[in-house]
């Protein structure tokens, strides 16, 4: 049975406090053919680490 990719981008700016709850509620969905992009655009926060240490199956762009 075909099962098709969904791909979820994320906008990622200043949201150190929110990312992990992010990531983890998209993670938690019952559908699990996913693709999760993660777009830093410059954070001048901690967000552009936790994205990289996150989770290593999740594409991350800066």
């Amino acid at each position: 049975m075909y099962v098709p990719l969904i791909t979820i981008v994320v906008p990622v700016f200043n949201v150190e406090k929110y990312i992990d709850t992010c990531v983890k509620s998209i993670l938690n969905q019952v559908y699990s053919n996913l693709e999760i992009i993660l777009v830093d655009d410059g954070s001048t926060d901690m967000s552009g680490y936790k994205c990289d240490i996150n989770n290593m199956h999740i594409i991350f762009y800066y």
